[in-house]
């Protein structure tokens, strides 16, 4: 008799997905930790770093939180199938909450996962809607920010901010100092962040939804999606997303206001090319070379929580007072190139690690708390539900 497997969570064409996903989120959140004061800064950057500003903005900025998103409603779609209870629902959230929040104050303030827990007991209350109706109201919140921030631009009252004096370069100090220092800096910027909670909550909702009316239809498993409709949602997505990428990343008023105009687009019209991406991705595997890189990811993507926050820490470590302090010397292009490498690694080690375990170290917790069980560590090893 052959041994047990561990039961997934999820289908290979998400954690396929999932991995891409973790990419793009160390892309955008790489120039964060290059250059922390990045928000503050008054000289705009030239060069090689203008050229990979622009690339990231136009390529990446807001558009791998969606995916993250959507991934996260559909995998809880697929979790409902199987009976989670509130109960459980509530353990996992409660503990993704927690490692959100040690996550922003040891390593980075930029996280997700709090983000992720608090819209996701929204998620779960609405999880009875039909799947149309969560497309509909996805949809409608998403037009609602951008409506609201386009209506602020043009009366007047959307709020630009001028860059205090110093501030990038006390930042940066702050960040390259010792670890009470990074820590420090961190909590004020965390601090800064939740003050944006009111509107990005919302959206991270919006974008579970879509997840939700995706995963309760069945789009991405238990069945092939024909290469004639992966095409079209290729061609319909960049069509759509591509333009106001294009502006929010090239174009600007010199007053601020436009991006923050454009910004509001953005939160309607990432998901378009979002939905390009990942049907660009779907097709690629569909090819002998994409099938060998879908072999790659898919680990990355099982992991995807794990390498996740292993991105904060290795990047802490390189570019904050924790390790070698690089912050303020790279410059955004060579950080991009960190990124790359950083990810390369995370892909090898993902590959060794899945074949050896049956969950990442950060997915073990999580799974463990949810069911109120010690989950198997090494792969071959069946488990509950």
């Amino acid at each position: 008799m052959s041994a047990p497997v561990v039961a997934r969570d999820r289908e290979p064409g998400l954690d396929v997905l999932r991995g891409f996903a973790v990419f793009g989120i160390l892309l955008a959140n790489i120039e964060a930790f290059a250059d922390p004061g990045y928000l503050h800064r008054a000289a705009p950057l030239v060069g090689a770093d203008a050229v990979a500003a622009d690339l990231v903005a136009f390529l990446v900025e807001s558009k791998f939180y969606v995916l993250f998103g959507f991934l996260f409603g559909y995998g809880l779609a697929v979790q409902l199938g199987r009976s989670l209870s509130g109960v459980r629902m509530a353990r996992r959230l409660a503990v993704l909450f927690v490692i959100g929040a040690a996550h922003a104050v040891l390593l980075f303030a930029g996280d997700i996962l709090m983000i992720y827990a608090i819209a996701g007991v929204l998620l779960f209350l609405l999880r009875g809607i039909s799947a149309k109706r969560a497309a509909v109201l996805g949809v409608s919140i998403l037009a609602l920010f951008a409506i609201l921030l386009m209506i602020a631009v043009l009366s007047g009252s959307a709020p630009i901010g001028e860059p205090a004096p110093g501030k990038a370069e006390s930042v940066l100090a702050n960040y390259r100092g010792d670890a009470g220092d990074v820590v420090t800096q961190r909590i004020e910027d965390l601090r800064e962040i939740m003050l944006t909670w009111w509107a990005l909550i919302p959206i991270i909702l919006a974008y579970f939804l879509l997840g939700l009316a995706a995963g309760k239809s069945k789009l991405l498993h238990g069945r092939v999606i024909p290469s004639t409709r992966l095409w079209k949602a290729l061609v319909v997505g960049l069509a759509v997303g591509l333009p106001p990428a294009a502006l929010f990343a090239f174009a600007t008023d010199g007053s601020g206001s436009w991006g923050i105009a454009m910004q509001g687009v953005g939160y309607f019209t990432a998901p378009a090319l979002t939905m390009a991406y990942a049907a660009a991705i779907l097709l690629f595997g569909r090819t002998a070379a994409g099938s060998r890189v879908h072999a790659m990811l898919a680990p990355v993507g099982r992991l995807a929580l794990t390498n996740y926050l292993a991105q904060s820490l290795i990047c802490a470590l390189l570019f904050t007072g924790y390790g070698v302090a690089l912050a303020g010397e790279t410059g955004l292009a060579g950080a991009l190139a960190i990124a790359m490498v950083v990810y390369a690694a995370q892909v090898v080690f993902s590959g060794w690690w899945t074949r050896r375990h049956a969950f990442g170290p950060a997915e073990w917790v999580l799974r463990s708390v949810t069911y109120w069980r010690r989950q198997p560590w090494h792969s071959g090893v069946s488990t509950s539900r």
